[in-house]
This record gives C-alpha cells, sequence and structure tokens, in this order.
C-alpha cells in the first residue's frame, strides 16, 4: 500500500493527526515571560555566557524583569574562551559595537527595569551606552539602582552617560555606585553638570571611592550638592579617592554648612512623621556636638601650649 507510514484513508499520519490534536500554547506560558528578577551574582560566568544570556533578553524572552544581578562574575575578562579571543578574529573595535548592540536590545526588551548591579563583573563600558540607547527609546526610565561598580570605564562611556542623565533620561535614580570605575576628571565633570542641572533630585547614595578625584573635581562636585543637586542625598563615599582626609572634611564640611543654612541638610533631616519638633531637637543636638567638639580641641590645645612652655623653660 502506497503512502507515507501507517497513515489513515485521509493520508495524514499518525505523527501529523498528533500535532493537530495538541492545543496551541499561549504566549503567556513561555518560560521567562513572568520573571522579575534575574540573579546570576558570583558564578564565575563567561563572556561567552554573558553574550548568550543578552541574545535571550533581546530576543524578549523576559519582558517583565525589574531586577537583573551579574555582579562578581569574570564577563569580559579577556575572551579567552569566545571566538573573540582566536586568531583572525574581528577587531577589539568591532567586540565593543557589538556588546552595545545587545547590550541596547537587551535593555530595550526590559522597559521596566528597577535594578542593574554589573558590579566587579568586568563588563566593561558598553553596558553605559547600551543604557543610553535604551533611555532614547523610552526604556529603563524608571532605573531606580544602578551600579557599576569594578567596571573600567572611560571618557568614551562616561560622556554620552552623564550627558543623558543631564537631559532627566533618568529621574528616579536612587543609588549609583561607581566605585574603582577608573574615571577621571573629565567623568567627575559630568557627575558635577547631573547635579547642577538637579536631576539627581531622588538620589539617596553616591560612590565615587577608588577613583582618582581631584581637589578641582572635589569642589565642582560640592558646588552642585550647594546647589541642591541631590537634596535627598544620605551617603557620599569618598574614601580612597587621592584627596587629603582634611581636605575631603573641608569640603564636605561647607556643603552641610551651606544645607544647614537653608534649612534641608540631609544630616540633620528625619523622617517627616516625626514632625518637625524632632527634627530641630536633633540640629540642636548636632550643634551642640561640634561646639563641645570645638571647646574639647581648645582646651587640648591650650594643654599642649603649657606643656611646650613649660619645656622651654
Amino acid at each position: 500500500m502506497e503512502g507515507r507510514g501507517t497513515s489513515d484513508p485521509t493520508g495524514l499520519t499518525q505523527a501529523d493527526i498528533k500535532q493537530q490534536n495538541q492545543p496551541e500554547q499561549p504566549a503567556r506560558s513561555q518560560p521567562g515571560r513572568r520573571l522579575r528578577r534575574l540573579g546570576l551574582s558570583s558564578i564565575n560566568m563567561s563572556q561567552e555566557g554573558l553574550m548568550h544570556l543578552l541574545r535571550l533578553l533581546a530576543n524578549g524572552r523576559c519582558p517583565s524583569l525589574l531586577r537583573v544581578d551579574l555582579s562578581g562574575n569574570a564577563c569580559g575578562c579577556g575572551g579567552k574562551d569566545t571566538v573573540w579571543g582566536m586568531p583572525g578574529a574581528p577587531s577589539e573595535e568591532a567586540r565593543k559595537r557589538y556588546l552595545e548592540a545587545l547590550w541596547t536590545a537587551a535593555l530595550y526588551r526590559a522597559p521596566n527595569l528597577l535594578e542593574l548591579d554589573v558590579g566587579e563583573s568586568g563588563v566593561e563600558g558598553e553596558v553605559c551606552l547600551g543604557l543610553v540607547n535604551a533611555w532614547r527609546h523610552g526604556a529603563c526610565r524608571k532605573l531606580k539602582r544602578l551600579s557599576l561598580g569594578g567596571c573600567p570605564l572611560t571618557d568614551k562611556d562616561t560622556k554620552p552617560f552623564f550627558q543623558a542623565l543631564k537631559q532627566g533620561s533618568c529621574p528616579w535614580l536612587q543609588d549609583l555606585d561607581l566605585r574603582e570605575a577608573c574615571l577621571e576628571t573629565e567623568a567627575f565633570t559630568g557627575v558635577a553638570a547631573v547635579l547642577e542641572a538637579r536631576y539627581f533630585r531622588r538620589l539617596r547614595c553616591l560612590d565615587l571611592s577608588e577613583n582618582l578625584l581631584t581637589y578641582e573635581g572635589m569642589q565642582e562636585i560640592v558646588r552642585g550638592l550647594q546647589l541642591g543637586g541631590a537634596p535627598l542625598l544620605r551617603a557620599l563615599r569618598l574614601s580612597s579617592t587621592g584627596l587629603e582626609f582634611d581636605e575631603v572634611n573641608e569640603m564636605v564640611h561647607l556643603w552641610c554648612e551651606k544645607l544647614r543654612k537653608d534649612g534641608h541638610c540631609p544630616l540633620l533631616q528625619r523622617d517627616k512623621k516625626e514632625g518637625g519638633r524632632e527634627g530641630g531637637r536633633e540640629g540642636g543636638r548636632a550643634e551642640g556636638r561640634e561646639r563641645d567638639f570645638a571647646q574639647r580641641r581648645g582646651k587640648v590645645e591650650g594643654e599642649r601650649g603649657s606643656m611646650m612652655s613649660d619645656m622651654d623653660g
């Protein structure tokens, strides 16, 4: 009998009948579409694994993502396990352009992202450029926490990044981690420009530690803070920036003094639920502590002076 395998008079095989009888799966049942948090920290992910993940996100597999954590991995370190490290592979510039395109597509497909952590992962500046491109298309504008700590960023990466922030592309940002990101003078000028434009209005934590910060750069940042660029700021981290402690202390004291005179110093403000009287009481305590410290310092200096005079006598 002619035909394909075991067939019925209609000419359909059992495989065809089985395929026809299967109900269609709705799109929402596809794995990953309801995924809200993607945590892949400290799993020694390779650059090849990172590219595969970005391609999946770029295909719209996880449109509901709110939080992505890729920190503590080895992404982008050398690329020895990928075709990019092989003889005759595309140039470094081509690799960067490809990664920028992947980051752009992946972030565009996660428009409601709230947290992105690529700290200490070896990811380079392509993530900054991908964010800039995603912001241009209206995605990721509600980002609240961004950690780029330990990512080697260059002026090519940070200039368009801070320019986009200055234009209000990410107005909900509350936590920005840029520690040990190889930032230079131009990057700190970008931070100051965003502060002066007052687009860090919701920022609560700014980490600039372990970058080479000059005294002039610190002055620009403090000037932006004095203009009210980050009225809700609670933490400004400046450790291991190459500045002397006295220089940092002087600049931060000027900033706090200006805010205290204006009546909205973040170090003295309390939660609105506690009422204004409690906040004023806390401000009085802080001023009292400063007065006591000044008195103790004067007393110690006086005793030191008397001891020196006795030794001279």
